[in-house]
Formats: structure tokens, C-alpha cells, sequence
């Protein structure tokens, strides 16, 4: 039974071993019948075009019958298409449609004698305007007044080229301007006769050039004008830096360690911002402040008991005025400060009003300390503060002499309360 069984098995394998390959030869020839079809097809595609070229050299007998040889070795030679070959062909006859649209109008490229044109307009515009550049300022534009008297029918012009005077506030077409256009074109052509251009030609073009002009002009004001902002500012900012230092100084030299700490907690952006009546920095100016109204009161009476001391200090105990600078005169007004509060002081520092008015979030973003700081000055110290009146101009601003005889000599005369 043994052999049997071992005599089957062995069969099996061996008819299996001839059946896979028998379908192995099978493909195998299948596919070099599938090659050498291709190759045919290709190779007769492409011989009436060798025939043809063979044929234009002027021996077409001969050539049709070594055209076929020639054709098969050159064929066999060279390198097949392959589908990526193929694939690339067709991409190239296809249309472009990766392109992005252009959806703007390219500039035209103007003649080098049109540039050479407006740039002269530029430079003559400088220079009848008396400017060195286009940064420059604007000078002699025309008055009110001046306008009003001008009159376009009496034959003559508004201005001259010496005393040239372009309304800058105007529109181009304005009578006074339209006169200027006349002056600018008469004294052009004068200047660059070798320019072949008409005085209409030369009107427009100046008319075309002062939209630059008035440009120039914003800009220059835009500038100015915050310039101008950023000046006040920064005197805004120096006069909180040196209030937040004459209170410091006072509160290191007459009070507590304390009293320190909480100036310091202040900061310079916890001391009030002010405004002056004049803003150029010139003179005795009043300046109006702008109180905090997250401060409480008993925090606002504290500082003003500093702000006392420190004249004080500055009379020598007395009133008889040191050298120096002195602070300047402030008063309330009506504008409070919309900064937000200094976060993270006592609770008796902030008004009630504002720990009423805001949420448990607000609360927590301003986190309040719980204990309340002592906010009463001894005795002695407000006794001494009553005598240096801030509402007194001559003696905050250090010309008191208890010696000279007037009205304003008298500390208290000035009704007016500083904050």
C-alpha cells in the first residue's frame, strides 16, 4: 500500500509540473506574436515615407528597390515611442489651459522723447514753484483775497513766472489756475525751445501733472499732521514721567516704605493725563486734566497730599523758591481718561462704582488684592500739605513771595481744584 500510494503522488507531480509548463510556453509565445504584429504594423506605417524620400533624390527605380532594406535597418536601429513618448506628443498638440488669465492692462511703453518731455514739465514745475524736490514744502499759494481780486477778463494774468502762484486748493480748470497754465506754457516754451511741442500740448501736461502736485500736497499734510500728534504725546507722556517722579521722590524721603510700594504699583501710567491750552511747548500753559475715574477718591486725596508735599520740599520748608523747574499748573475738566484701570491693587484703591460695574470675568482680569492699604496720611503731614494750595498758580508754579503785596500772593485765591 505504501508504494501505491507513493507511485500516485508521484504521478501527480509530474503531471502538474507539465501542465504549468505547458501554459508558461503558451504566454511566452503569445506575447512575441503580440511583438513582432506591433513592430510589423509600425514598420509598414513608416515605409512609404522612406519610399518618398529615397524617390525626391532622382533615382526612383533603384530607390524602390533598396528602399526596403534601408527602411527595415533603420528601423531596427532606432528607439521605439514608448506610451510615456506618446503621452508627451499629445500633451504638446493639446491647448494650454493650466494659464492663468491676465486681468490686468499692461502700460504701453512710451517714446523716450515723451519721457524726456514730462520729465522736463517735472523739473520746470520745480522750479518756478521754488522747490528743491517733491518733498518739499509748498510756498506762495494764493490767498483767499488774493483770488477774490483776481479778474480773468481784464487781459492779464494772475501771477508771473518770477512770482509764479498755483492754487493748490482748486480744482485745475478754476480761473485762477487755468491762468497759471497760461504762465507755466508761455515760460516752457521760452525755456526748452528745442521741445517740439505746442503751448496746448505743454497746458495739458502741466494741468495732467498738478493731480501729482495736490498728492503731494495730502501727503504732506497727512505727515504734518501726525507729526503734530505724535509730538503731543510724547509732552504728554514726559509730563506723567516726571509727575510719577516727584511723587516717588516724596514718598522715598517724607513717608513710608509703603507708600512707595503703592506709587510704584501705580506706575507711570497710573498718573493722570493732562491737556494744555497751548500745545507748543512755549509759555505758562494751563493744563486740564483728564481724570482717572477707576481711581477712588480716597487714592485721589492721597496723591494730591504728594503732589503738596513736593511744593513743600521745593519752597524749603518754607516759601522761599528753589531754582529749577517746577510743575505745571493743572485743573479738572470735564474729559475723563479712557485708559483701563492698573490692574492688581487693593480693592480701596479702585471706585466702588467700577467694582459694582463689572462681572465676575472683568473681576477676575483686574484681580484686586484683598486687603485695603492705609490711605490717611498722619496729621502732621496734611497739616503741613493745607498750607501749598494747588489751586494757587503763582505757587505751584514757584513765583509766590509772601513779601509782595497782592491779590495773588494769597495761596487759596484761585478757586479751582487740581485732580
Amino acid at each position: 500500500m505504501v508504494i501505491l500510494e507513493q507511485s500516485m503522488k508521484h504521478s501527480m507531480d509530474t503531471r502538474m509540473s507539465e501542465l504549468v509548463s505547458s501554459i508558461s510556453q503558451s504566454l511566452k509565445l503569445s506575447v512575441e506574436a503580440g511583438i513582432r504584429s506591433a513592430m510589423s504594423a509600425r514598420d509598414s506605417a513608416e515605409a512609404p515615407v522612406a519610399h518618398e524620400s529615397s524617390s525626391s533624390s532622382g533615382n526612383a527605380t533603384g530607390a524602390s528597390s533598396s528602399s526596403a532594406p534601408t527602411v527595415k535597418g533603420h528601423a531596427s536601429s532606432r528607439r521605439y515611442k514608448g506610451d510615456d513618448d506618446m503621452a508627451d506628443d499629445e500633451m504638446d498638440m493639446m491647448p494650454d489651459n493650466t494659464r492663468l488669465p491676465t486681468n490686468h492692462r499692461q502700460r504701453k511703453r512710451k517714446a523716450p522723447e515723451e519721457n524726456t518731455f514730462k520729465d522736463c514739465i517735472r523739473t520746470h514745475a520745480l522750479r518756478l514753484m521754488k522747490r528743491d524736490t517733491h518733498k518739499s514744502p509748498f510756498a506762495n499759494i494764493p490767498s483767499a483775497e488774493q483770488i477774490a481780486a483776481f479778474d480773468p477778463s481784464s487781459g492779464r494774468e494772475c501771477c508771473s513766472a518770477d512770482n509764479f502762484s498755483y492754487d493748490i486748493h482748486a480744482r485745475p480748470s478754476s480761473a485762477w489756475n487755468l491762468s497759471t497754465a497760461r504762465v507755466f506754457a508761455a515760460d516752457f516754451k521760452a525755456q526748452y525751445p528745442r521741445i517740439e511741442k505746442s503751448e496746448d500740448e505743454v497746458k495739458q501736461a502741466w494741468m495732467a501733472h498738478t493731480d501729482t502736485l495736490r498728492r503731494q500736497y495730502r501727503d504732506q499734510a497727512i505727515a504734518q499732521s501726525e507729526a503734530l500728534y505724535e509730538q503731543k504725546r510724547h509732552r504728554q507722556q514726559e509730563r506723567k514721567r516726571q509727575l510719577f517722579q516727584r511723587r516717588r521722590n516724596v514718598s522715598v524721603s517724607l513717608l513710608s516704605t509703603r507708600a512707595t510700594e503703592l506709587v510704584d504699583a501705580l506706575g507711570v501710567h497710573g498718573m493722570s493725563t493732562d491737556e494744555s491750552d497751548h500745545e507748543a511747548g512755549r509759555g505758562e500753559a494751563t493744563y486740564f486734566i483728564r481724570s482717572k475715574t477707576w481711581r477712588s477718591a480716597e487714592l485721589q486725596t492721597w496723591l494730591r497730599t504728594l503732589d503738596s508735599l513736593h511744593l513743600w520740599t521745593r519752597y524749603r520748608g518754607g516759601f522761599k523758591a528753589s531754582q529749577g523747574g517746577w510743575p505745571h499748573f493743572r485743573v479738572a475738566s470735564q474729559h475723563p481718561c479712557t485708559r483701563p484701570p492698573i490692574v492688581g491693587l487693593p480693592t480701596n484703591c479702585y471706585a466702588p462704582s467700577l467694582l459694582q460695574r463689572y462681572d465676575t470675568f472683568k473681576l477676575k482680569w483686574l484681580s484686586p488684592l484683598p486687603n485695603n492699604i492705609d490711605l490717611k496720611h498722619p496729621d502732621p503731614i496734611i497739616e503741613t500739605a493745607r498750607l501749598y494750595d494747588l489751586a494757587h498758580k503763582v505757587l505751584v508754579t514757584g513765583h509766590f513771595d509772601p513779601e509782595r503785596p497782592g491779590r495773588e500772593n494769597t495761596p487759596g485765591a484761585d478757586a479751582r481744584t487740581q485732580q
